[in-house]
């Protein structure tokens, strides 16, 4: 039988990760942008395989020089199962896989550029200055903005469209706090390119060398999004402010809403990262999952695991609270919504047909997209019901469980 000498060619860099678990993490990160944490035993392994050593010498010197008791077998199932489907161990099979594949919107010298010159926005004094100005001026205008009652029949489609167009802004300058962040810290970040997810486009950058930063400073360029979103927020309100347009009241509410969406820690979000960062916790959902369904626990101290509790606990609340509170604002700010979901209905199904029997095109991509939001809206209920009726059920069930652990507990001491 040949010998087997493996290299990990794939492999872009690897370095400790600063968590809570007991044991050294480490993230590899591969050349397709392909993130995997592994644990310091593997991490052992692994930095002999550079292609000049078999499995078998490998296995010596992991043996001698740790005092560790692995076998032949351990390395060979770790490649097997591990490290060739992941495509650590190879380099083609796996490129296509790349989660960055993204076309540049942004040429690196003005991405260069302007992540100079707003990176000073992180520094401390500003960013508290900054942070403040932003809450104050919200503050205000939510004041104001809840004592108004939108009526959508009076929302044209192409005001959507500013709207949006808005949006899209806000969504660039998030990317771009994310990477200006990276620069105040002196690491290496990606380009604002845009990438189709299910034809849906959407801005992104890559800031996966922010790992090697402490958990302290890795929360600066998770929430930088977040931070610069919040500022063109309040730029748009002092707009609003100048000339009334109604347009720019409504952008600064779509706009919010999809900050308050982005902190909610789920589904790979900014609030996700922030919230893993902040307790330590790298993979946060899964480790979610040992405490909802029955599922192996990781290696974390006692302390460790109240902690990820109290976390899952925590996120579940906040996301009762915030579709409630998404429910509350549609009760709010538009009285009698039921009622004027149906007119809508009616004028832009009157008003499509119109355009496309007289054949006034734009009539009809108007009372489409006038259509639009009251549909989207009336699906956002839904989706707030449902989330709201499932976090419940978690709460139920990490707390029998909880309450089942100590009952055993107790048990013992009888």
């Amino acid at each position: 039988m040949s010998e087997t000498y493996p290299k990990l060619s794939n492999v872009k860099s690897i370095f400790p990760l600063d968590s809570i678990s007991e044991e050294q993490e480490y993230l590899i990160i591969l050349k397709n942008e392909r993130k995997f944490k592994i644990s310091s035993t593997l991490y052992t392994i692994i930095q002999y395989m550079d292609g000049t050593k078999s499995v078998n010498e490998i296995v010596d010197n992991v043996n001698e020089h740790y005092f560790l008791n692995i076998s032949e077998e351990d390395v060979m199932r770790v490649i097997r199962e591990y490290l060739v489907p992941n495509g650590i161990l190879n380099d083609e099979e796996y490129e296509e896989k790349s989660s960055m594949n993204c076309k540049l919107v942004v040429s690196h010298k003005i991405c260069s550029s302007l992540n100079k010159l707003f990176s000073i926005f992180f520094s401390k004094t500003l960013l508290f200055i900054i942070t403040g100005a932003t809450l104050f001026t919200h503050m205000i205008f939510y004041y104001h903005f809840f004592t108004l009652k939108a009526n959508l029949v009076e929302i044209s489609g192409f005001i959507y469209l500013k709207i949006y167009f808005l949006h899209l802004v806000s969504i660039f300058f998030h990317e771009l706090g994310h990477s200006s962040a990276c620069h105040y810290y002196n690491v290496n970040y990606g380009d604002i390119g845009v990438r189709f997810h299910h034809t849906i486009p959407y801005f992104m950058v890559n800031v996966d060398d922010s790992w090697i930063l402490k958990r302290t400073d890795r929360v600066f360029v998770d929430a930088g999004g977040i931070y610069f979103q919040s500022i063109v927020s309040a730029f748009l309100i002092f707009l609003h402010v100048l000339n009334c347009e109604d347009f720019l009241m409504y952008g600064v509410f779509a706009i919010n809403m999809n900050m308050l969406n982005n902190l909610l820690p789920y589904l790979r979000s900014d609030g996700y990262w922030i919230l893993s960062d902040i307790f330590g916790i790298p993979n946060l959902s899964t480790r979610w999952k040992s405490h909802s369904v029955n599922t192996p626990q990781y290696r974390y101290s006692s302390n460790a695991k109240k902690k990820i509790f109290c976390v899952r606990l925590f996120f579940s609340l906040v996301f009762i609270f915030y579709h409630l509170g998404f429910l509350y604002a549609v009760i709010v700010l538009i009285p009698r919504f039921v009622t004027t979901f149906l007119e809508i209905l009616d004028v832009s199904i009157h008003g499509i047909l119109s355009g496309i029997t007289g054949g006034n095109l734009l009539l009809g991509i108007e009372k489409s997209l006038q259509l639009l939001c009251p549909v989207l809206i009336v699906l956002r209920i839904i989706i707030s019901l449902m989330g709201i009726i499932c976090q419940i059920k978690v709460i139920i069930l990490i707390c029998f469980k909880k309450l089942l652990n100590y009952i055993e507990k107790i048990k013992k001491y009888l």
